[in-house]
């Protein structure tokens, strides 16, 4: 198990490492987090060692299809990895587990096996954090580069204040834990909002 994880860790740090600067939240640093996320939950849930091994694999690989197209990376991120575990001889159902969860962290793709809901919930683990908004800057800034979107404070809070209320975790350890601490990042979006914006 380890063999193929290690392979596929080397292989993208060294493609992430080309990541341009505008991808300040999608980068390794994210993949880093997701890939350690994935293992927390994992652990939590005294999964086997064949699903820990698909949903790290899939952590590495998750976001790499940013480097091609940012409006569709799940697809090129599917493309990547295919590509690379398919050369590694790779067992073609665990590379379709591996290819399923990367698709299901599309944004409102409903995980349905357990690797797919474990892998959803470790990509948004960053809203767990102590350092959410500085994550969440990054994103902005991200967003302003990439898309050109550009908010308002009071808009951008507000829309982040309504994603956090409205996202859900799908495995039980999310369910229990992760959502006890993006609380926490709730009640300092609320806080941080009246200080600045309520007057």
């Amino acid at each position: 198990m380890r063999s193929i994880i290690k392979k596929s860790e080397d292989y993208v740090c060294k493609l992430l490492a080309n990541t341009p600067n505008d991808l300040c939240f999608h980068n390794i640093h994210h993949t880093k987090m997701v890939v350690k996320a994935t293992k927390e939950v994992c652990d939590k849930l005294e999964v086997g060692d064949d699903i820990q091994e698909i949903v790290t694999i899939a952590a590495w690989f998750h976001d790499t299809g940013y480097l091609k197209d940012y409006s569709n990376h799940e697809e090129e991120s599917k493309i990547i990895a295919q590509d690379f575990l398919s050369k590694k001889q790779y067992d073609p159902g665990k590379l379709e587990e591996v290819l399923n969860c990367i698709n299901a962290t599309k944004f409102g793709h409903k995980p349905l096996s357990l690797s797919e809901k474990i892998i959803c919930d470790a990509d948004v683990y960053h809203l767990t954090c102590k350092k959410y908004f500085e994550w969440l800057e990054k994103l902005r800034v991200e967003w302003e580069k990439r898309l050109n979107t550009y908010l308002s404070d009071k808009q951008w809070y507000n829309d982040n204040l309504e994603f956090l209320k409205k996202h859900s975790f799908c495995t039980d350890y999310g369910k229990n834990v992760l959502e006890k601490r993006k609380q926490k990042n709730i009640n300092k979006n609320v806080e941080k909002m009246e200080v600045q914006f309520i007057k």
